[in-house]
């Protein structure tokens, strides 16, 4: 990978819609080369998938939360595969530190979350932070 590889990467984590012929204006290469460019990242496996970020709040998901959770390692697979299969979830982190995982997930009210919380707690002990605002929305990409 060069530097015009993490421009098109810059490009395409603020924006995964952008247009070949805009990202070829800002890494100076003609559209063509670009796509052959993206391919190769995609096929390579640099690039894993594309996703939209959506407006919870639109959709009356009015509660966000990260929930980090502290549990054995013999209990991290069922977790994860609980996890999985849980509504409202729009990430997981295997993070170091006090806690072993950080969940972020979005809730219509505070019962949906409760709910949660209670399921999560039969792996370990959580700790919830309810969020207030996102001054910086996406910034970083989910990985």
């Amino acid at each position: 990978m060069d530097e015009v590889d993490h421009g098109i990467l810059q490009c395409l984590q603020k924006d995964g819609r952008m247009s070949l012929k805009k990202i070829a204006e800002k890494v100076a290469l003609t559209p063509p080369a670009v796509a052959e460019r993206i391919r190769k990242l995609e096929r390579g496996g640099v690039i894993t998938g594309y996703t939209a970020v959506v407006n919870t709040r639109k959709m009356e998901e009015n509660v966000r939360a990260i929930i980090n959770v502290t549990l054995p390692p013999e209990r991290q697979d069922a977790f994860v595969a609980c996890v999985r299969e849980l509504e409202g979830v729009q990430w997981m982190h295997h993070v170091t530190g006090a806690f072993s995982m950080s969940i972020f997930a979005s809730f219509r009210n505070t019962d949906e979350l409760e709910q949660m919380v209670k399921t999560l707690q039969r792996f370990g002990r959580t700790q919830t932070l309810i969020v207030m605002s996102t001054p910086i929305p996406n910034a970083l990409g989910a990985m």
